[in-house]
């Protein structure tokens, strides 16, 4: 049914009306010449409407005059009347018909490639490996083989177990899935306990290994404390997972600096933007190559064109400038003080928060337009670091 309506509307359908005469000998004369004539029913007293194809109207009013009947058209339908009525207007249904044909052919090329499922491999490195294998913008998909492609990928990049390429229209995604590698499990592996920083021991307790000082003793950054390698009697040598408790106390200094001026930026409300066509990876400036003046923040984006919901080859960058002022933060001595002091209380929220702070001196000073806080402290901590013994078997 729908084919049949499509085609009479390629041909052209017109409706009319028959009155008087033997309208039962129209419909005869019809049948017999072969004319379409459908839908034909009284719609009034003595008035009769019906459908034919509008080429063929011109026979059937013919026939209608034998039979004493008189026709009139009531109203014309189909493509050929659209294209009657806009026949001076013919360069559009040329224009439109040459854009279809162009979005035909334009599908059998690929304008854009997009990856998914990677997470440490970059897809710079994926798309560089499908171009060798053919997959790159403006390529002729029926002369690729994906399939191929998939095996050939899968053996090329690294760290990959599985490679996809599905294709929709002229836009290729391509699917990854990387390797998982079984995470290295090295059970009690030998180590040292060394000084993470300088200090003097005050409390040590080994629970696995030797000893190599003593409490009450100093100890420089990355000094062995407790030794993985063990020496028995007999002079036998064991390597072990040393395991310590080492506290000692540390002296050391903190500065921080607050500049009394800064530059802080203050948008000004004005923006421009500057487009780009990227026609087939030609770029293709659409504004007069002229420098922006003042101060602003660049930032670009990009928009794929389509139509009819297909891709195109075309796409446009937008160039946004967001301009503005510098202005100039000046800051007394006692408000750098209380933002020093901020800055000091939130290092020590986070980096000696497992420390015991035994004493700290304070100092302060103006220099080189920037306000200096000094801070020696003295604290109590934990200054156990474990560091792994290489050995060769660990480094094959």
């Amino acid at each position: 049914m729908i084919m049949i309506k499509l085609l009479r509307s390629f041909r052209g359908t017109v409706r009319f009306s028959a009155t008087g005469g033997a309208v039962e000998r129209l419909i005869n004369l019809t049948a017999q010449n072969k004319l379409n004539l459908w839908d034909f029913r009284k719609t009034a007293p003595g008035v009769f409407e019906g459908y034919t194809i509008a080429k063929e109207y011109k026979s059937l009013a013919r026939l209608a005059r034998k039979a004493g009947v008189k026709t009139r058209v009531r109203k014309r339908f189909g493509i050929p009347f659209i294209i009657h009525k806009y026949r001076r207007r013919l360069g559009v249904f040329i224009g439109l018909a040459a854009v279809l044909l162009f979005i035909l052919v334009m599908q059998n090329f690929i304008w854009s490639i997009e990856v998914s499922g990677n997470q440490t491999i970059s897809s710079e490195s994926i798309l560089a490996t499908m171009e060798e294998l053919g997959i790159h913008k403006g390529a002729f998909t029926p002369s690729l083989d994906f399939k191929s492609i998939e095996l050939a990928a899968r053996a090329r990049i690294k760290g990959v177990s599985w490679v996809a390429v599905n294709q929709t229209g002229s836009k290729v995604w391509i699917e990854v899935q990387e390797s998982v590698k079984a995470p290295e499990i090295i059970p009690d592996a030998p180590c040292n306990i060394v000084a993470s920083k300088a200090g003097q021991i005050v409390e040590l307790q080994v629970f696995s290994g030797q000893a190599v000082v003593s409490k009450g003793e100093a100890v420089d950054k990355g000094d062995l404390i407790v030794s993985g390698v063990i020496e028995d009697p007999a002079g036998n040598t064991t390597m072990r997972r040393a395991s310590a408790k080492v506290t000692a106390v540390t002296q050391f200094e903190k500065i921080i600096t607050v500049p009394l001026s800064t530059q802080q930026k203050t948008y000004t409300g004005e923006t421009k933007n500057r487009y780009i066509l990227d026609f087939f990876g030609l770029k293709l400036p659409l504004y007069l190559a002229t420098k922006q003046d003042g101060e602003y923040d660049l930032s670009s984006s990009y928009q794929k064109l389509t139509l009819f919901g297909a891709q195109l080859p075309f796409g446009l960058y937008t160039n946004e400038y967001k301009f503005f002022e510098t202005q100039t933060t000046e800051y007394t001595e006692q408000q750098a003080s209380e933002q020093a002091q901020q800055l000091l209380k939130e290092y020590e929220d986070s980096d000696l928060k497992e420390a015991e702070i035994l004493d700290k001196q304070t100092s302060q000073e103006v220099k080189d337009g920037e306000f200096r806080l000094t801070v020696r402290y003295t604290c109590r901590e934990e200054i156990g670091k474990v560091q792994e013994i290489y050995t060769n078997e660990s480094e094959n």
